[in-house]
């Protein structure tokens, strides 16, 4: 099973990872074409290496952003979390598909400098 971790604001993906209002978690066989399980949690209150913590607990394997500051995606890394940023503002449904099928494009993080997390 992998699981990935959508972090989700106003219905879509957030544009700023520590700040998203939900996660979705989504379980499913990687190896296998089959259906997938969502999970929808609040997140911890935001703060340095709390949330990738929190998702290592989780057992998250990848975190797809849409923006995410240089601190949070080195302790994602530390964790073992792959990141995949400059996701589009899709729903969680568009984002499982788009990732199931090989199709999730990535580009620019939507943080920029100032971003610390």
């Amino acid at each position: 099973m992998e699981k990935l971790a959508l972090p989700i604001k106003d219905g879509v993906l957030s544009s700023h990872f520590g700040h998203c209002e939900q996660f979705c978690l989504v379980s499913f066989d990687a190896a296998a074409d089959q259906g997938y399980k969502t999970q929808w949690l609040e997140p911890p209150p935001h703060g340095p290496g709390v949330l990738p913590n929190w998702l290592q607990e989780h057992e998250v394997a990848v975190v797809v952003a849409a923006g995410m500051g240089k601190k949070a995606q080195e302790l994602l890394a530390q964790q073992g979390i792959h990141v995949i940023l400059g996701a589009a503002p899709l729903t969680a449904e568009e984002l499982i598909a788009a990732y199931r099928q090989g199709k999730l494009a990535s580009g620019e993080n939507a943080c920029d400098e100032s971003c610390k997390g």
